[in-house]
């Protein structure tokens, strides 16, 4: 009897330490979830919404930036038009330019460029201004998405090319998007209709460097959300 009354005050212990205190164990398991799985592969994303003809603060081109390509230490771009330019009714709509800034590179550190394509340093991009490293293609070589690698710069990261040159005003990277359909009056157009039947063919230089918000992990969360709950229950028992 004695055996069977002490198991009997530990089961009541522990349902009793359970039920009071179930948001710790489940904040400690979300914690653990969170932090053992293996880290996404590093990488950053920014919206160019400026134009020198299109409207202004409409997303038209999304760059993203990471660390994790074939080449050991590279920092790896992609540049592509999002669906305001991507829907435009053009055989050969791309990219014919793109501009940004940081370290100032040569030719050989720029790695997996297309065909046809060249390199240059303190390029004027259009309105945006010059930008120390300037990516250039042809009318017959545009790209969409754009990739390519940067290799060989000791300690950079993703974000040392995401600055700001002189005179940008604040404009992280710009581009040049070629065979846009124009309607020859002066307006744009964004769709794949088909009603325009006079149209020609234009480019407009694209620029910005909006950051891309990242959800942030539901496990990360129900953390924060337990900790702030824990701490509450805390203060009123005290």
């Amino acid at each position: 009897m004695p055996n069977e009354n002490a198991k009997l005050l530990v089961t009541d212990a522990t349902k009793k330490y359970f039920s009071k205190n179930w948001l710790l164990l489940l904040t400690i398991v979300s914690f653990f979830l969170n932090f053992s799985t293996p880290a996404p592969a590093a990488s950053v994303s920014f919206f160019l919404d400026q134009s020198s003809r299109l409207s202004g603060g409409t997303n038209y081109l999304k760059v993203t930036i990471d660390d994790q390509g074939p080449i050991a230490g590279s920092i790896n771009f992609t540049i592509q038009t999002l669906f305001p330019i991507s829907n435009t009714f053009s055989c050969n709509l791309g990219l014919d330019q793109f501009g940004f800034n940081g370290v100032e590179l040569d030719k050989s550190n720029i790695f997996g460029l297309p065909d046809g394509w060249s390199f240059k340093n303190e390029k004027t991009m259009g309105s945006f201004g010059r930008f120390e490293n300037v990516l250039t293609g042809t009318a017959w070589t545009t790209h969409d998405p754009l990739r390519f690698s940067i290799v060989g710069i000791k300690n950079d990261s993703l974000y040392s090319y995401a600055t700001s040159h002189d005179g940008n005003n604040g404009v992280l990277f710009a581009a040049l998007i070629g065979s846009i359909k124009h309607r020859g009056d002066g307006e744009w157009r964004h769709d794949q209709d088909g009603s325009c039947h006079e149209c020609s063919l234009r480019d407009a230089y694209i620029g910005g460097g909006t950051p891309y918000a990242v959800p942030v992990p539901g496990s990360a969360l129900l953390f924060g959300s337990g900790l702030l709950v824990l701490a509450g229950i805390s203060r009123r028992e005290r």
